[in-house]
């Protein structure tokens, strides 16, 4: 394959006129990339309900490619930031969020507002544009035909972003692994709207091996907002990720919080009365319904 054609292919791009332009493309270039370093970031080392997220889609070897989706977000968002290899980037993320936003969000292209959607679009624009005058690319591809060191310099970048990247999972992998085996639950308590978000009060009640169960009073049409704490403490709660349903009644698996990556958890309470919540610990199974 020729020079130009590789170039063309790694490195390839518009250098738009307009000064205003590429700065314009480049702040959106570099925060776009950021933003989705970090999403990549947040997912490492990997959490198990990515894992489920991908076998909810139904696609084969599901670590595999849960590890790969995180990996192409910190990565490529990396190499997008940074204007490297910027069109072979965007492709990659806008697949994963493509899979993401329609795939397991089912959004409405256009329609629905997401904001795996939004990345989308804004990967559509880079695939075209390229980096733009402020890119790694650019300077790659002017050396290049000057010389080897282009090929070189985006070699040391690409190797010392993925060593950068598997030292991090390393390490965060051995911290989580340590403070799993450290960590003990003595108590398990309901933080939500009905007690102002006291992680210390509401404590469940255990009804078996890691089931615990919790009795509350609510009015008439009450929409409540809750997570699950232990040991009366924020330092280690459990939350939902993509809430299907908020009706009646309501069963769902709870997420660890590792990274303040969890939403609270809604149940709508069409009747005055007492009701039941039941957190099983064994699986995160959490169900709410009325107390009989």
């Amino acid at each position: 394959m020729k020079t130009s054609k590789i170039l063309k292919i790694f490195y390839g791009g518009f250098e738009l006129e307009n000064k205003y332009s590429n700065i314009a493309l480049l702040l959106l270039r570099i925060y776009a990339g950021i933003t989705m370093m970090s999403v990549g970031l947040d997912k490492t080392p990997l959490p198990e309900w990515m894992t489920e997220q991908v076998v909810s889609i139904g696609f084969p070897f599901p670590v595999m490619f849960a590890w790969l989706a995180c990996f192409s977000e910190f990565a490529f968002g990396a190499m997008l930031a940074l204007g490297l290899f910027t069109r072979i980037s965007s492709v990659f993320i806008g697949i994963t969020m493509a899979v993401a936003s329609f795939g397991f969000q089912k959004v409405l292209p256009f329609v629905d507002m997401h904001i795996a959607q939004h990345y989308v679009w804004t990967t559509l624009l880079f695939m075209v544009f390229g980096g733009g005058k402020y890119a790694l690319d650019t300077y790659v591809r002017n050396k290049v035909s000057k010389g080897i060191k282009g090929y070189l310099l985006t070699g040391f970048l690409v190797l010392a972003g993925l060593f950068a990247y598997s030292m991090y999972a390393e390490f965060t992998s051995q911290e989580q692994l340590e403070t799993e085996e450290s960590f003990v639950i003595d108590s398990v308590n309901v933080a939500g709207t009905f007690n102002d978000w006291d992680p210390g009060s509401n404590s469940m009640l255990p009804i078996g091996d890691s089931i615990y169960q919790f009795d509350l009073q609510a009015d008439k049409n009450q929409l409540i907002n809750f997570k699950f704490t232990a040991n009366g403490s924020w330092d280690y709660n459990l939350g939902e990720i993509d809430q299907e349903e908020t009706g009646f009644p309501v069963i769902g698996k709870a997420i660890p919080d590792e990274n303040n990556n969890t939403s609270n958890i809604q149940a709508y309470l069409p009747d005055s009365g007492m009701y039941r919540i039941i957190l099983n610990l064994n699986n995160f199974e959490y169900s709410v319904d009325e107390a009989n």
